[in-house]
């Protein structure tokens, strides 16, 4: 901004000087002045009688006469002569008046045109990864206490646990996230993820071994959601791990087909399936073309399943507490409006990413795959009642098509009167 000023004032210092200049200088006030004027008439006049003279057309006699009147002539001539005057004055108002108005001028016209608000904010200069780095920073340490007070003062704040056990899993400090995710699963039993990533800090906590508890959380979250990754990356490790390699390879061919999109996932799951048909091929193990766990897990094929995405409405939001349940599930298109597939989440994060298949079905007799089209629901409740209640927030899709490779998005934008 000192640069700009500079240049600006020096443009308009020059500009004055060359507009003021000319109107300083000193002005004539007749242009030729007379007494050159008749000095030369006299010239010439004089020039005229010594011609005339020479040439007989004055009398050498007359001509002393004829020139003395010359000269009286030029003397009364030069008398009477307009002098000269000072420098005009009426300049000096008009030079006073521009180098007042140019600048005003000048301002005014950069305030309409220009871009004064870059003059009337603060100028912060990019800030490079370095300079980021050179800054004195709160200790990791001090950032974690200060999450540890938070939750120790609201043991039933989830985005506050999440945050906790997210920096203790970062830093290895598995046996104090154990604790943590103890509480949080008591706050949410129903999260599948939630229960796969205990049981990952549990394995962490005792070496790696993911038998026992790990082993029983795993199964449980893929009872809740049959397709959670995280969770059958770990079971296929714990039937690795005690030898069970048809268990194992049923985990890892329902992942293979779930992480198709990502190349990296796809080729280890790849890998580690040729690993275990191989080891079994070794050891004399027979291994069915589709084995028990696949088959509990997809029983009839492909299953139904719809991937879903639930977005919070910014003009809702300030509403929601982390407290409140949030159901989402997918009903038929016409007749019944009950639900056939419904899971349970707190409303700690959005946006929030489910899956809707066969396992959360609410009654046996009728599944997703039962039907072709269907309505995806979205409710947050105050109270965790599974009936649509007043100041209940709620966002419902159009028809869905099942077994849709796209992620449904249902947005909660309206409150229940």
């Amino acid at each position: 901004m000192i640069i700009f000023l500079a240049l600006s004032g020096t443009l308009l210092l020059v500009s004055l000087i060359l507009i003021l200049l000319p109107l300083l200088r000193s002005v004539s006030t007749g242009g030729p002045s007379g007494h050159e004027v008749n000095l030369q008439l006299a010239r010439h006049r004089l020039i005229e009688l010594e011609s005339d003279v020479a040439s007989g057309r004055l009398d050498a006699a007359d001509y002393p006469s004829a020139r003395s009147e010359l000269e009286r002539s030029l003397l009364s001539d030069i008398g009477d002569d307009v002098v000269h005057g000072p420098p005009s004055r009426s300049a000096l108002p008009t030079a006073v008046l521009i180098g007042l108005i140019f600048p005003f001028a000048a301002a005014g016209l950069y305030l309409m045109f220009g871009t004064p608000e870059v003059l009337m904010s603060d100028y912060t200069p990019a800030v490079s990864p370095k300079t980021i780095s050179e800054k004195k920073l709160p200790p990791v340490a001090v950032l974690i206490e200060q999450l540890e007070k938070k939750v120790t003062q609201n043991p039933d704040d989830l985005r506050g646990l999440l945050l906790l056990t997210n920096a203790y899993m970062s830093l290895r400090r598995y046996a104090d996230a154990v604790p943590l995710f103890e509480r949080w699963q008591a706050l949410d039993e129903n999260n599948a993820d939630l229960l796969a990533r205990y049981a990952d800090a549990l394995a962490m906590a005792n070496n790696g071994d993911l038998t026992g508890r790990p082993t029983a959380l795993l199964e449980r979250a893929l009872q809740i959601n049959p397709n959670q990754i995280q969770a059958l990356w770990l079971a296929a490790m714990a039937a690795d791990e005690q030898h069970d390699l048809s268990t194992a390879l049923g985990y890892l061919t329902h992942l293979q087909g779930l992480v198709v999109d990502n190349q990296e996932a796809h080729k280890e799951v790849t890998a580690m399936i040729a690993s275990a048909q191989s080891r079994a091929a070794t050891s004399g193990v027979t291994l069915s073309s589709t084995s028990s766990t696949d088959s509990a897990l997809n029983p009839s094929g492909p299953p139904a399943r719809l991937s879903i995405l639930v977005e919070l409405d910014p003009a809702v939001a300030q509403g929601v507490s982390t407290t409140d349940t949030v159901f989402v599930y997918a009903r038929p298109i016409g007749g019944s409006k009950m639900p056939i597939a419904i899971t349970r989440r707190r409303a700690v994060e959005f946006p929030l990413r489910v899956i809707l298949d066969d396992s959360l079905a609410v009654m046996p007799s009728q599944k997703l795959s039962d039907v072709e089209q269907v309505e995806i629901v979205a409710r947050i409740s105050r109270t965790g009642n599974a009936m649509p209640t007043p100041g209940d927030i709620i966002g419902v899709t159009r028809s869905v098509t099942v077994n849709t490779v796209d992620t449904v998005t249902v947005t909660l934008s309206d409150v229940i009167p």
